[in-house]
């Protein structure tokens, strides 16, 4: 999985179903969490849409996006860059 366009770290979060996210939520008025957040790390992301478009990456997008259908909602599931 690593190799997502030279990605050096994979995580994946899981929201903890606890007390004190539903608290959290009642009291802020925020809507359910997402079910989790999965992250990747690049050392250095500025070449990161020239390996977007590469055959590997194309394939491995496919084969990843294939995976996630059998459980993720990606209607309601998005995606961003952080810094």
């Amino acid at each position: 999985m690593l190799s997502l366009a030279n990605a050096v770290r994979y995580s994946r979060n899981l929201a903890l179903k606890v007390e004190a996210t539903q608290r959290v939520i009642a009291d802020r008025g925020f809507v359910d969490p997402f079910d989790a957040v999965v992250e990747f790390w690049w050392e250095d992301a500025s070449n990161l849409m020239e390996l977007y478009d590469t055959p590997e990456a194309q394939k491995l997008r496919k084969n990843i996006a294939d995976y996630e259908s059998r459980f993720i909602d990606t209607l309601r599931s998005t995606a961003f860059f952080t810094e």
